[in-house]
């Protein structure tokens, strides 16, 4: 299983934790990035027959990574998870700074179908969504 844990800032009060402010992680285009790579590396091990099934979870109360905003300098359209997206086949970076990616690939492909379908948590500000990743 991998998990993505990304947040945007936000004061939180809690009976148990009392009051605290949540990081905001920014670079959002790393962040849908390196999602949809821990889906591939997922794919990897299946592929591999090193495990039979995988789940790639996303957990946020950041609106951006859910949005299907283009804008016309980021490189990160090709990884954007708005509702209702199929996200299958090559994944690539528009025209990206290469100091940018650090060691990411510029593109890579996913061979299963993922739909995005975000759940709301009820009762706070976080939405998750679940990719399972199967064998081939």
């Amino acid at each position: 299983m991998e998990l993505k844990y990304k947040t945007s800032n936000f004061p939180y009060v809690d009976a148990f934790a009392g009051a605290l402010t949540l990081k905001d992680h920014g670079a959002q285009d790393l962040g849908l990035y390196d999602f949809l790579w821990d889906v591939y590396r997922l794919e990897q091990f299946c592929k591999d027959s090193k495990v039979d099934r995988g789940f790639a979870v996303f957990v946020t109360n950041d609106y951006s990574y859910k949005n299907d905003v283009k804008r016309q300098k980021s490189n990160a359209n090709q990884f954007r998870l708005p509702e209702n997206r199929l996200i299958t086949g090559s994944l690539a970076w528009g025209n990206p700074d290469a100091g940018s990616l650090g060691s990411r690939l510029s593109e890579f492909k996913l061979y299963g179908q993922y739909s995005v379908n975000w759940v709301d948590i009820e009762g706070t500000h976080f939405s998750f969504l679940i990719f399972e990743v199967l064998r081939p």
